[in-house]
């Protein structure tokens, strides 16, 4: 998962409440009659149709090996984008369950269910940088 602040960019305390509140196991029945999900569902289609261009992997081999190359691969492309000034905006809801790969890949007449579905694009307004520590202490 990711931290409301890299979703959202700074967010108040009330903010964070409300997630938390919101979005508590035990209240999944309230949100789901209060329609969050469906709600973030559409706030999530309408930014991938907002998305100038798309990328999907496909592999026909799922193997271990094909996922960590392929996943090697990924990154000198996603580097090679920023340096363009380019951005990647991986959707992994799309490719974390078998029904909406399969789906997926119907919709976008691919051969293969998707590993990875992006959009991607020239960046308009930049993020800010991701904190980063030394190598040598990890």
């Amino acid at each position: 998962g990711f931290h409301l602040h890299h979703l959202f960019g700074p967010v108040s305390p009330a903010f964070k409440r409300f997630f938390q509140v919101a979005f508590h196991p035990r209240l999944s029945r309230l949100a789901t009659g209060l329609r969050l999900p469906a709600y973030m569902a559409q706030g999530l289609a309408q930014r991938v149709a907002e998305g100038p261009q798309y990328l999907a992997l496909c592999l026909n081999d799922e193997s271990a090996e094909h996922l960590f190359a392929t996943g090697m691969r990924l990154g000198r492309l996603w580097l090679t984008l920023q340096h363009w000034g380019w951005g990647l905006h991986p959707i992994s809801v799309l490719v974390q369950h078998a029904e909406a790969r399969r789906e997926l890949a119907a919709t976008l007449a691919l051969s293969a269910p998707p590993v990875f579905f992006a959009r991607f694009g020239h960046l308009q307004q930049w993020g800010s940088a991701a904190p980063r520590r030394s190598w040598q202490s990890i």
